[in-house]
């Protein structure tokens, strides 16, 4: 953190000790993972990859049986405490603690992310509570019909009637607004707390406010009533981002029959020839050593949505074609790496009359410490957002959701010279910058990811292909009009706000791909290649 903020990185280190030093904060008591690598050819009943969002939830319900020995094995180290704060949220991208994925530029042209040669940086978290530790914390539940469309698509018990159980033991709805917002059948709460901010700048309802002019709903959006703009609830408890590692792993953090292994790579899923049944993982230690570590049941992949692929393909499972070429044996030629899709968002800058309104302060520090309120205890204005209807949306569900940005923890200014040419508006004039940032969220261009070379530690090709379904760039552009029209409304003319100039399209992260694509299993999520493998 200290780095990113150059002429300050002193007032940054100061605030990162005083944070890392607070028992309340750092929670050093119950960190979860060890270093130390399993002797070789040991044994478990489950084998976990991954400690991401799902894998601390598995490895949590799984290690409930007392009598069942679970690993649970991740790339990356402990979750830090520094993202833990709100304000501090994003610290974490392009940074060790990110798995740093860049996308191939799309042929014959690049369609996105012009300014970097059509390359995207795809955001993927390396850590214990996996993307989960590095992304704002927004906690939205998809709208109905898009699980009634994975049932229809022939898979059952995907519908939104038969899966808002799993919803209902997950969340524990805390500010009384939300209760009101949801159906429940259950009378307890789950362990992820889901509430608001504590804090917010006057400048989120000034949002809301100019959505109610253009005429869009500000309250009581749910469920299959989602179109309108709100101040989204958030994944937080006492004021500090909670994950699943948090909420499950870390109660149970002493078990005996639960071990967590961390900075250890999964390279492939070993798989008995004759059996064709998963028996064990290849590792990769702290310390370069290669590992073998066997299991009795089962192994379940949970490394997410680029993750998982690339570790089946280098297991020999994927495209016959393509793994030939790299001299990789083949278990099973299935199309792992196919039916690749992710939002697309491009960012609309624009700015208002700037406000005093610092984060990164002496003041907001300590407020912080005291009570876990102030500025650091949010991410700005990150927690308005709006889901959006276009001409092609279809029963009433959002085909746009518009993010936006500003007010959220820049460093400090310094007065230094050199200060005014890093290219923000806000940080050497009179005007502060907001951006909005329109998503096609249900993207119909498809495209595919493949193995780099047969070194299982090499990143994967990924094409996303944007833009190549013609349809998702009308989408995105009735998106831009819509947030445009924000610029009218009478409460932003007395706030000043205008469109800035574009600089450049960006792409948005990594998101969901086609459970019967990109990696083969049915509805149950069982693998359609070999047994004792989960997905």
């Amino acid at each position: 953190m200290s780095n990113a903020c150059g002429g300050v990185s002193t007032f940054m280190t100061l605030v990162q000790n005083a944070m890392s030093s607070r028992c309340d904060i750092a929670d050093a008591c119950r960190r979860l993972g060890s270093n130390e690598a399993p002797k070789e050819n040991e044994w478990y009943d489950f084998i976990i990859i991954g400690a991401g969002v799902a894998g601390s939830i598995i490895a949590r319900r799984l290690s409930d049986n007392p009598w069942r020995k679970i690993l649970l094995i991740e790339a990356g180290p402990e979750e830090p405490t520094m993202t833990a704060i709100p304000g501090l949220a994003f610290n974490a991208v392009n940074t060790s603690l990110d798995w740093n994925f860049k996308t191939e530029p799309t042929s014959p042209h690049p369609t996105a992310c012009l300014k970097t040669g059509g390359v995207c940086t795809w955001p993927r978290g390396k850590m214990i509570a996996g993307t989960g530790g590095l992304h704002g914390m927004m906690y939205v539940r998809g709208h109905p019909e898009i699980y009634n469309r994975w049932a229809q698509a022939g898979n059952p018990g995907w519908s939104y009637d038969e899966i808002i159980h799993y919803f209902e033991r997950v969340e524990n709805p805390v500010d009384p607004i939300i209760l009101s917002n949801k159906r429940r059948n259950l009378k307890e709460g789950g362990p992820i707390n889901i509430q608001y901010y504590p804090h917010k700048p006057e400048f989120a309802d000034v949002l809301l406010t100019a959505a109610g002019e253009l005429g869009y709903r500000t309250s009581q959006l749910k469920e299959y009533n989602q179109t309108g703009f709100m101040i989204a609830p958030m994944t937080i408890e006492n004021g500090m981002r909670l994950t699943t590692s948090k909420a499950y792993l870390r109660p149970v953090y002493n078990r005996r029959n639960l071990r967590v292994l961390t900075n250890a790579q999964v390279t492939k899923i070993l798989i008995s020839p004759w059996e064709q049944k998963a028996n064990g993982v290849e590792l990769v230690d702290k310390n370069g050593h290669k590992r073998v570590v066997k299991c009795d049941k089962e192994v379940i992949l949970a490394a997410g949505a680029i993750g998982s692929p690339h570790i089946l393909m280098n297991s020999g499972v994927g495209p016959e074609k393509d793994l030939a070429k790299l001299g990789i044996k083949i278990y099973k030629d299935l199309p792992v790496g196919k039916n690749l899709h992710n939002h697309v968002s491009v960012a609309v800058p624009m700015s208002i009359k700037d406000i005093p309104y610092e984060v990164m302060t002496m003041d907001a520090v300590n407020e912080y410490l005291e009570n876990k309120t102030g500025p650091l205890a949010s991410t700005g204005v990150t927690q308005v957002t709006a889901f959006l209807e276009s001409n092609y949306a279809i029963n009433g569900m959002p085909d746009i959701q518009v993010f936006f940005d500003g007010f959220s923890s820049i460093c400090p200014k310094t007065g230094l010279p050199n200060e005014c040419f890093d290219g923000r508006i806000g940080h050497c004039s009179d005007r502060r910058e907001i951006v909005a940032r329109p998503t096609v969220v249900c993207a119909e261009s498809r495209g595919d990811m493949k193995l780099r070379s047969n070194n299982p530690l090499d990143p994967p090709l990924i094409y996303p292909d944007y833009f190549t379904n013609e349809k998702d760039l009308m989408v995105l552009l009735e998106g831009i009009r819509q947030v445009s029209k924000l610029v009218d409304t009478p409460v932003m003319k007395k706030w000043d706000l205008r469109l800035e100039q574009v600089r450049s399209s960006l792409c948005s992260k990594l998101v969901i791909c086609r459970q019967s694509l990109l990696i083969e299993s049915d509805s149950r999520l069982v693998a359609k290649t070999e047994q004792n493998l989960l997905i």
